[in-house]
């Protein structure tokens, strides 16, 4: 959804981000999804790993996106226009 090509070289993923879009609102929605992402997934594996339960790739998913767009609303009162813009950019992608 945020037009980054899936790699497992962390240099890449990291070159993506600085090659990342100027425009202020999507580039802020592009860091947040991959700050997700990465934080969902390591949860995954820990809970696989240690506790032997699963999800489907659906629920992690899910949950990303629900708290992408918990975030992008936090935003709401402190800087209304980045929250508008930024969700409006969610669901454009999504």
């Amino acid at each position: 959804m945020c037009q980054l090509q899936f790699t497992s070289s962390w240099e890449d993923v990291i070159q993506q981000l600085h090659g990342s879009p100027r425009n202020k609102d999507l580039r802020r929605l592009t860091l947040l999804a991959v700050q997700g992402t990465i934080y969902w997934l390591w949860h995954e594996r820990n809970t696989r790993l240690h506790q032997q339960t699963f999800r489907t790739a659906e629920a992690i998913f899910s949950t990303i996106d629900k708290q992408l767009w918990n975030r992008v609303q936090s935003f709401r009162h402190t800087n209304p226009r980045a929250s508008t813009a930024m969700m409006q950019l969610w669901f454009l992608r999504s």
